[in-house]
Order: structure tokens, then C-alpha cells, then sequence
């Protein structure tokens, strides 16, 4: 009977009941060995219930185990990581900070990498991530839907975009999560632009046209960076007036774009296809054999 019913309980108490048979054929020594047994027993007892409160408590456990380790099951895996720090007592808790820096480098079409890290972020809710990239986070966008497995701003509430393309100066959402690095202070954008362009010690470009550039930035590094070049190739006829600079992004980049030379225009068609390139690629593209358009 004791054989019988061993064969349905877990490998750790048939091994135990095995040594409560044995000990049961031996007359002599069932005193000694009661001490042994029960031990034996009440550890392998206390182990399955481990393991079942575990299975209990991580929902995901028992299917990731199953599972075979393919990359889609292991991206899971991350919660894992995090039901082992909530379990942490309360003296030993931390907050592990993990940083995600170029995250626009997982751009592409079907944001495949972009999804596996986003599954991380979401299974570990009890860890602190800090993303920083060229482009905002657009999780909290509902048109992403099929395309990563969390959107939205219920999902995100805190990456929610602000109605206005262009955000004004230190004009953040109220309790966003989300921090703009091109919404520069007027102090910094009057800064940058002193430093940019420099002559004998002195800034090239005039304080009223830094004020002018300042004021349509909209603090976006950018504009700013945009700004200098068209200073340099109307300084080359002229002197550069605030007046050509009272432009909104949009404008100023089609006044730039408009300033390229034909060669320079081929080229900027020709990478406008590409995902990534150099000056050799950009030369090549275009169908040049010198690399001074590029």
C-alpha cells in the first residue's frame, strides 16, 4: 500500500516514506531510526510546500519552465528576477537602476527589439530604468497596438505627448516621467550659440540674433545647431540680420535645405534611404567619386 501510494507524490516524500517502509521491516530499529524518518519526512514536506507557495505566488513560473528556452520565453524571464526582489525582506530591499542609453539605436520596421525590451521594463515594475535616446518614447501612443505588447496611456500614463509638436521651454507634463533633453533654458540656448561659432575669443554670432534664434528654438538643440550652419552660409554674401532667423523649425530647415548646392542635394536624397551611413556610403550613394558634396 505504502508503495502504491508512494508513486503519486513528489520524489522528495517517497523518498522519505521509502525510509518509514524500511525502518517498518526492521523491528529493532524503528525507536532509532523515528528521529531520522520524521526529520527526513517533515524537510521534504516543508521543501514541497516551498515549492508550491513559489508556483502559487509566481504565476509565471510553471509556464516558463515548461517552456522551451526559445528568445520569446526567455524575455520572460525578467519577471522572474523581479518576484525574486519582491521577496526580499524588508532590511535586505533595493532598487536596482538600470540604464538604456541610445534607445534609438532598436529602431526598426517592426520594432522587434524594441518589444523585448519593452517586456522587461514592464515585468520588472519593481526596478528603476532610465531610457535615453534621440526620439521620445512613444509607448503611451494607442496606434501602436499588435506592434509591442503594452500601449497606450493607460499603460504608460506617465509618457503621455504633450498637444503641442514643439513643447515651450520647461513647459513638462504635469507628473510625466517623460523629460525632453532638447527643452534647453533660453540661458543655455544663448550659451550654446556664444560657443558655437567663435572668432579671436569672441561669439560670431550677435546677441540680438542669438535672442532671435533663442526665441524660436523653443530650446531644441537641433534648431539651434541648424540655426549656426545657415548663419555660415549667409555670412558668406552678407551679414547675417535677426531677421533671418525669425523662422519656425519647419521654415528654417526648408531655408536650409534651399541653400544646398545640387551635389549637396543628390547626396541628401541618396542617404535619405538609408538606416545608418558614412561619408564613403553618402559619396558612393550618390554616385560621386569625390566626397566634398557629402
Amino acid at each position: 500500500l505504502i508503495s502504491r501510494f508512494g508513486k503519486a507524490l513528489p520524489q522528495q516524500t517517497q523518498a522519505a516514506l521509502s525510509d518509514v517502509a524500511q525502518a517498518l521491516l526492521l523491528p529493532g530499529t524503528v525507536g532509532s531510526a523515528v528521529g531520522q524518518v520524521t526529520g527526513a519526512l517533515v524537510g521534504a514536506l516543508r521543501e514541497r510546500r516551498q515549492t508550491v507557495r513559489a508556483l502559487a505566488a509566481c504565476v509565471r513560473l510553471a509556464p516558463l519552465l515548461e517552456s522551451e528556452p526559445s528568445l520569446e520565453a526567455l524575455s520572460f524571464y525578467p519577471h522572474l528576477l523581479a518576484f525574486e526582489l519582491h521577496r526580499l525582506p524588508e532590511e535586505k530591499k533595493v532598487t536596482p537602476v538600470i540604464m538604456l542609453d541610445t534607445f534609438e539605436d532598436t529602431a526598426d520596421r517592426h520594432r522587434e527589439l524594441e518589444r523585448l525590451l519593452q517586456r522587461l521594463v514592464w515585468l520588472m515594475p519593481n526596478c528603476f530604468f532610465v531610457i535615453s535616446g534621440r526620439s521620445r518614447l512613444q509607448w503611451a501612443d494607442p496606434a501602436l497596438h499588435g506592434a509591442l505588447d503594452h500601449t497606450g496611456p493607460t499603460a504608460w500614463p506617465g509618457l503621455s505627448t504633450t498637444p503641442s509638436p514643439v513643447p515651450s521651454p520647461r513647459a513638462g507634463t504635469p507628473g510625466g516621467r517623460q523629460h525632453l533633453i532638447g527643452d534647453l533654458s533660453p540661458e543655455d540656448c544663448d550659451d550654446h550659440l556664444a560657443r558655437r561659432l567663435v572668432k579671436d575669443g569672441q561669439p560670431l554670432i550677435s546677441p540680438e540674433i542669438r535672442a532671435m534664434i533663442t526665441a524660436r528654438s523653443h530650446g531644441l538643440p537641433l534648431h539651434l545647431d541648424l540655426a549656426a550652419s545657415r548663419f555660415l552660409e549667409i555670412r558668406r554674401t552678407r551679414e547675417p540680420q535677426p531677421a533671418d532667423f525669425d523662422h519656425t523649425f519647419p521654415a528654417l530647415l526648408a531655408r536650409a535645405l534651399s541653400d544646398l548646392t545640387p551635389e549637396e542635394k543628390t547626396v541628401l536624397r541618396s542617404v535619405a534611404v538609408l538606416d545608418a551611413f558614412d561619408l564613403d556610403l553618402a559619396t558612393r550613394t550618390a554616385g560621386f567619386t569625390h566626397q566634398a558634396p557629402a
